[in-house]
């Protein structure tokens, strides 16, 4: 499972700490082709983004600072995630492009993290264990330096803003270790290697056409075809043309999306060589969608691929670069070895249910192996968060939650099964002094993980037996009852392992 899909599953409400939920697409003139954006920061239309063919590299964007609207922000969302540990928001992350370190080191001595941001700061770093980032600085301005920003897309209008449309480098087909689909800076390219291996993983056809042998170690592409039917029954289902419906979709109907949808294929691999395993250090992917109308399906980067290995248009493709390092003196003796692919665990929505007193059983059956369980409720019981939540002066927040301890027969990994409330928890009410005007919204998130909660450990763990638990949302009033709902996580294909051999 993906850490940002961790992150969703935490349900922290992030508004207090600069990126809010809102509307995934962005919208604005400079919002790169591809962007998937997952946090607003309410003022100037400012967002935060994946955009396709970069992996999870995390970019911000900022209408109001033209010329220069997008900046890669972290390389990953992990790291995303641990400079606003040590920030305490992406407030000075998304303007360090432009300052000094003194500069960026004033800012944060001036603008102290609230109470507020502190609980939720807490819960993000609890439940996924992270560590605030290093000389955050430093690691922000290098990534800004290094990056090629002319591989970034943008829609029509930004001609119209800016007078030109940075165009991407296409004109020498090169592979890099470390640059997923784009340049790679002061890299040496990595030298092709012919395979044209086909295989069948699931219902798909995959092709690995080539390895490339760069100097850090190997890059792999994989190719997996999906037939256009499948991918317009998909479309028509969910009515994907619409914006507006796009915007209207429940949690549990994205997800249901997520697990349905015939290019969402996130995997890993490893190769495997002379008994010892080599995992990727990272994956960039990218989608070629036939289905689309023609001006928004030309993705430049798909279409390069497309091109390059001669594959077929009119059909679906998911791409995915991956790259692994290996020791120089094993690279050397690489001719054959073996990769092993691994579908990443897609959430599927389960049933609803009401908590009740302890005995209450809820039979339920299993989307994937239709096995039946039944649920059996241990403990249903009120509980306050303490009052370390509780002693910013500004901000009254919600600390009323309902803790549920069950138990599963025949049992589950933690990893593949949780609850959760199906409601989102009260947002906190600011305590102004007199005459003092209220500067804008603020929300708090939910405290709770996958299997128990990663904030509050509060709950007492029955004796005997293996017992899982789940914390609903705050609120400022304890819930007459908590609707719950069960999330499944499980691969839809078992791994896949292939023999690769290598034609110079």
């Amino acid at each position: 499972m993906s850490l940002y899909k961790q992150f969703q599953q935490l349900g922290v409400d992030t508004a207090a700490i600069g990126f809010a939920a809102g509307s995934e697409t962005g919208g604005y003139f400079c919002t790169p082709v591809g962007a998937r954006v997952f946090g607003w920061a309410g003022v100037d239309g400012i967002h935060f983004c994946f955009v396709q063919g970069f992996g999870d590299m995390v970019f911000a964007v900022n209408p109001m600072n033209s010329p220069n609207e997008v900046h890669p922000l972290a390389r990953s969302f992990k790291d995303f995630l641990r400079l606003v540990l040590v920030c305490g928001s992406t407030d000075a992350l998304e303007q360090a492009h432009g300052w000094s370190q003194e500069q960026f080191e004033q800012f944060l001595r001036e603008n102290p993290r609230t109470s507020e941001q502190d609980a939720v700061l807490q819960a993000i770093s609890s439940g996924l264990s992270l560590a605030p980032m290093k000389d955050p600085f430093t690691y922000i301005t290098t990534l800004e330096a290094e990056f090629d920003k002319s591989q970034l897309k943008y829609p029509k209008e930004y001609k119209e803003h800016n007078g030109v449309v940075p165009e991407p480098n296409v004109s020498e087909w090169k592979v890099y270790f470390s640059s997923g689909f784009s340049g790679g800076g002061r890299e040496r390219a990595g030298r092709e290697m012919a395979v044209r291996r086909q295989f069948i993983w699931g219902d798909e056809l995959w092709l690995i056409p080539a390895v490339y042998s760069c100097g850090k170690g190997l890059v792999i592409d994989f190719c997996a075809q999906i037939a256009p039917e499948r991918i317009r029954l998909f479309i028509e289902k969910w009515n994907l043309m619409d914006e507006v419906q796009i915007d209207g979709y429940t949690e549990e109907q994205r997800e249901q999306m997520d697990a349905e949808n015939p290019l969402n294929r996130l995997i890993d691999a490893q190769i495997s060589f002379k008994e010892k395993n080599y995992a990727s250090k990272n994956g960039y992917g990218t989608v070629w969608n036939p289905c689309l109308p023609e001006n928004e399906h030309m993705d430049t980067d798909a279409k390069r691929l497309l091109e390059h290995y001669e594959l077929d248009p009119a059909f679906g493709w998911v791409f995915w670069r991956m790259a692994f390092p290996l020791p120089r003196q094993r690279k050397a003796e690489l001719r054959a070895f073996n990769v092993t692919l691994s579908q990443e665990p897609v959430a599927i929505p389960g049933p609803r249910f009401y908590s009740a007193e302890p005995g209450k059983t809820v039979t339920f059956i299993h989307p994937t192996s239709g096995v039946q369980h039944v649920l059996t409720i241990e403990s249903c019981e009120r509980q306050e968060a303490p009052q370390l939540f509780c002693q910013d002066r500004e901000w009254e927040l919600p600390t009323r939650f309902t803790a549920i301890q069950f138990t599963l027969s025949p049992d589950l990994p933690a990893s593949a099964f949780f609850v959760t409330d199906c409601a989102k928890g009260d947002h906190p009410k600011r305590t102004l002094p007199e005459g003092k005007a209220p500067d804008g919204a603020a929300s708090i998130g939910i405290i709770g993980g996958a299997d128990g909660p990663t904030v509050i450990s509060m709950l007492r763990v029955p004796s005997g037996g293996r017992s899982h638990s789940a914390c609903s949302a705050l609120r400022f009033e304890w819930a007459d009852d908590v609707e719950w709902r069960m999330v499944f996580h499980e691969k839809q294909r078992e791994d896949r392992t292939v023999e690769i051999t290598l034609q110079d």
